[in-house]
């Protein structure tokens, strides 16, 4: 329900979830963990996992790159690492 919501564009040609990418590389763990909560979220519909692929095209190696950065960071947080993970599975 809510996930549709934020996936609803008022413009075809306005980026994806452009709320996003600040989110998840904040410098604050806990603002970082609540954008990848969304994130997992997202990536639970079909229409989320394509928005969330465009929005990771922002990410050097894009989404998938993003992704295990992040994973194989051993200075970032346990729970942010715990969180992206929910994102590869």
């Amino acid at each position: 329900a809510w996930v549709s919501h934020w996936l609803r564009s008022q413009d075809p040609q306005e980026e994806p979830l452009p709320w996003l990418v600040p989110l998840v590389t904040d410098r604050w763990p806990d603002v970082r963990w609540i954008g990848l909560c969304i994130c997992t979220s997202l990536a639970d519909s079909e229409h989320g996992r394509r928005e969330l692929e465009k929005a990771g095209e922002k990410f050097v190696g894009g989404l998938w790159g993003f992704v295990f950065a992040i994973l194989l960071d051993e200075v970032e947080c346990g729970f942010v690492r715990q969180q992206v993970s929910l994102i590869a599975v």
